[in-house]
């Protein structure tokens, strides 16, 4: 026999007495310990449940009920979270005593709770009908998809409590549901249960769910932040002994969320995703699950918050490595590049602002979105012992070039030559101003050094490019065709130098063979120009 079988048949022979009052003090100590020895699967033969039924014998012998006490252990169960073992205990008690509606009720309860939901209903034809029950059914109901029986099921709820505020809730939910917009009537519906529930976070999510409906975003972010602020009464809250539905409750974990997530997705779609992201990120403290965290990146990643974002997309990934929407999306994110990378390095410029590097990142960022005037306004706030730095001061003639700030472009410029890198922006410059000859010149000094270690990446190419299309204009065609040819020799896959080459030898040079070489190039590299194609075409 297992020490809590032991326990209470010890307790109970050194404790019986004749008054019924001192040995009726122990019940709940008989609930707990059956708690401790009923198995699982109370339903199935088993030497376990021979010693419970040994046990209630005992208890029978001393003047208990043993299905009372069967009860008081399946409600102990309940409210130590564990709807298992209640099931178990109210299943065992029902054999006791099959006619028992309150017993029935508690059984279906527990059934409930435990996720068998068919069996909570078939269990409660044998609880009576009350208004709890009804509204239970109802809920159950619900999750299984059946709604019409739901609705038949709250108005028998109503019908006997008309006043019962979460039957009367979930009702106005499932017409709002079939209804698909709002009306008057559903409007004063729900202004009667603000009254009776003042603050219940249902109240306010249907309201909220009304509002967007009827395209009042703002609206339903007010009565949102209003239930998020007040004090409330729990409209779903389930009675335990002695309680009753619709109990003041404190805002609880999952009501909060509900609110939250529901807030911010009316203020994102009033627009306001700097708001949006404040309202949703206190649910980072609370633990929340890999979906939770994938709709707070997407509420982050909105409010421009990239940092934010790619943090909590990681962590919905430590939370399950294999979710899929967590790792799209990381991967869109990953994929913004300058604008993540500029995020990135604003975040460590608070910490270092003296990292040339990163300010250049943040810059970049800026002129890959088109946003030189502001690259130019960010410059500004550079620490004055960074301003002589000579890649901020190239990246600060681009930004002035491409602003249209030619001549001031040109002075940064003169003052960094003859950096390879200076001297191609230089010829950008003067082929902006028409200043061809200035601008070929430019860009041969570009290409000038010795060999091409320490340049930018592509700069040689580009600046053979460069002095082709200077050379055309100056009508040097064969000079422009020799640039052109040293400009796809420093980068094979350049496709408009090839492009540019089979032109200029097909229009301004005659020459058929070299024209028809660089455009067959032009197309195993991917172009298309149908006119060009039939002309080559021809040629073979």
């Amino acid at each position: 026999m297992g020490l809590p079988s032991i326990l209470l048949l010890s307790l109970l022979s050194q404790t019986a007495s004749p008054a019924a009052g001192y040995t009726a003090s122990f019940a709940p100590v008989c609930a707990w310990l059956l708690t401790q020895s009923v198995p699982a699967d109370a339903g199935q033969p088993s030497e376990d449940a021979h010693r419970v039924d040994v046990q209630l014998e005992s208890v029978a012998g001393l003047g208990f009920d043993p299905a009372a006490t069967l009860m008081a252990g399946g409600e102990s169960a309940l409210l130590a979270g564990d709807p298992e073992q209640a099931i178990a205990l109210l299943a065992r008690a029902r054999e006791l005593a099959p006619g028992e509606a309150e017993l029935a009720r508690l059984h279906a309860h527990a059934l409930g709770l435990g996720g068998r939901l068919e069996d909570a209903l078939d269990a409660t034809g044998a609880s009576g009908s009350s208004a709890w029950t009804a509204l239970e059914r109802a809920r159950w109901l619900v999750e299984l998809d059946r709604r019409g029986e739901a609705m038949r099921a709250l108005d028998e709820a109503l019908s006997s409590y008309p006043t019962l505020g979460s039957a009367r809730l979930l009702r106005l939910r499932l017409w709002v549901g079939a209804s698909g917009e709002p009306g008057s009537d559903i409007s004063s519906e729900l202004a009667r249960l603000e009254l009776q529930l003042p603050g219940a976070p249902e109240v306010a999510l249907l309201a909220a769910e009304v509002a967007r409906g009827a395209g009042q975003p703002q609206r339903a972010a007010e009565l949102l932040r209003h239930a998020l602020e007040r004090p409330r009464s729990d409209a779903w809250a389930r009675p335990t002994a002695g309680g009753s539905p619709g109990d003041a409750a404190p805002l609880d974990a999952p009501a909060e969320r509900a609110l939250r997530l529901a807030l911010a997705a009316a203020l994102g779609e009033a627009g306001d995703h700097a708001q949006a992201w404040l309202a949703a990120e206190p649910l980072l403290e609370t633990g929340p699950d890999a979906d939770d965290l994938v709709r707070l990146a997407r509420l982050a990643l909105a409010a421009g918050e990239q940092l934010e974002a790619l943090a909590t997309l990681g962590a919905a990934l430590v939370e399950d490595p294999t979710h899929g929407a967590a790792m799209v999306e990381l991967g869109q994110l990953l994929g913004q590049g300058p604008e993540l990378t500029a995020a990135l390095a604003a975040r460590h410029l608070t910490g270092d602002p003296t990292d040339v590097r990163a300010w250049l990142a943040v810059l970049e960022a800026e002129r890959a979105g088109g946003r030189d005037q502001a690259a130019l306004a960010r410059l500004d706030t550079v620490p004055a012992a960074l301003r002589g730095d000579p890649e901020l001061r190239l990246f600060e003639a681009g930004a002035l070039r491409r602003s249209g700030q030619l001549a001031d472009a040109a002075t940064v410029l003169a003052q960094l030559l003859p950096d390879p890198a200076a001297a191609y922006e230089l010829g950008l410059v003067d082929f902006a101003r028409g200043h061809f000859e200035a601008a070929a010149a430019s860009f041969a000094a570009a290409t000038a050094a010795s060999d091409d270690r320490g340049k930018p990446p592509g700069l040689v190419a580009d600046a053979h490019y460069g002095q082709a299309l200077c050379l055309e204009r100056l009508e040097r065609y064969a000079d422009a065709a020799d640039a052109l040819d040293r400009a796809v020799a420093a980068r094979a896959d350049f496709l408009e130098a090839w492009l540019q080459l089979g032109l200029l030898a097909r229009y301004r040079l005659g020459d058929v063979p070299r024209a028809r070489a660089a455009l067959a190039r032009y197309f195993e590299l991917g172009g298309d120009d149908p006119e060009l194609r039939r002309w080559l075409e021809a040629q073979s």
